[in-house]
Parts: C-alpha cells; sequence; structure tokens
C-alpha cells in the first residue's frame, strides 16, 4: 500500500555482497605542525628551609633553583600550573586561617601571583592543592619567593612551609619593537 512502511533487512555476506559504487582514492596528509611549541616540564620544591626552591628533574636529579637564571633559561618562561604546599606550625595556632603565598620578583616589589589558604587544624597545621588551567608565567630572571603567615595575627611564630610547583617551561614570546 502506499505510503506504509516497509522493514528493509540488509544481508551482506561473502556470498552475497551488497553492492557499492567505487569512490576512488582518498589522498591524506599527515601534517606535523602544532599550534604551541614543544613544553618541558619543570618541578620546584621546597622544604621550608631559607634556601629557596630545589629543582627535581625527570631522572630524579636535583638541580639548585637558588638563582632565578637557575630557574628559567634566556627566551624561555615558566607556566606553573600546580600548587601544592603543607604548613606546619604550633598547636595553639589551631582554629586559626593560614595563607601560602608566592611573590614573583625582588623582595618589596614585583607582583603576588598566588595566593592559598586553609584553616589549621588541631595539631597547627594545613594543607592545600591547587590545579590551574591558566596558572601563572614566570619570566627569565625573576626571583620565585613562598611563605606563609596565619591570622589574626601570629602570636606564636612561623611554621614551616613545604611547597611543590609543577608546570613548564616554553619559549617566551619574540617582542616586536614598537
Amino acid at each position: 500500500m502506499p505510503g506504509q512502511d516497509k522493514d528493509v533487512v540488509v544481508v551482506n555476506t561473502t556470498e552475497r555482497p551488497v553492492p557499492t559504487a567505487p569512490q576512488g582514492v582518498a589522498e591524506v596528509r599527515v601534517v606535523n605542525q602544532p599550534s604551541e611549541p614543544a613544553r618541558t616540564p619543570v618541578v620546584l620544591q621546597r622544604s621550608g628551609h631559607p634556601a629557596g626552591f630545589i629543582e627535581v628533574r625527570s631522572d630524579g636529579s636535583v638541580h639548585a633553583a637558588d638563582a632565578p637564571e637557575n630557574v628559567v633559561p634566556a627566551g624561555m618562561r615558566l607556566v606553573v600550573q600546580d600548587v601544592e604546599w603543607l604548613y606546619r606550625g604550633a598547636k595553639a595556632d589551631a582554629g586559626r586561617r593560614m595563607v601560602a603565598r608566592i611573590h614573583l620578583g625582588a623582595l618589596g616589589q614585583g607582583t603576588w601571583s598566588f595566593l592559598g589558604s586553609a584553616q589549621l587544624d588541631s595539631e597547627g597545621a594545613a594543607a592545600g592543592a591547587h590545579y590551574m588551567r591558566a596558572g601563572f608565567v614566570v619570566h627569565h630572571g625573576e626571583a620565585i619567593h613562598a611563605g606563609s603567615f596565619v591570622y589574626p595575627n601570629n602570636p606564636h611564630g612561623d611554621g614551616t612551609l613545604e611547597m611543590t610547583l609543577r608546570g613548564y617551561l616554553t619559549p617566551a614570546p619574540r617582542m616586536r619593537p614598537r
């Protein structure tokens, strides 16, 4: 009957294959031109001592990162995307808030690039893990300073701050003269 739907069953066997029309040969070109330059992973660790950060390389070796030029080579920039920290303070500070911070540039100048906070537990400890989509950029020659404080006021002195920064080195964009 006209206008009535009918089920269609297609059986494609080797004895009775479904006929197809040849479509020609497809050409496939693979182009290896990434939109971003290659990235070199970087892990920096600070374990509370005033010496600052050390770089932990992929082979497990440790490299001094105390001087800014040891962290970010000329012509490169470091993009930090992950910040993990652990603070251990005085038990008497339990219940207060503590702030972990990263400052880039000379002390007293430059910018605060990261702030994270948490409430201190009954032992006076706190931890944080921050995984940022965009992160922050450290340029060649720029110092990285990490610190912490407890508020309101900090009557029991400073605790120890351990911090791990994860990111990657990538070529710095070339500046065009104006």
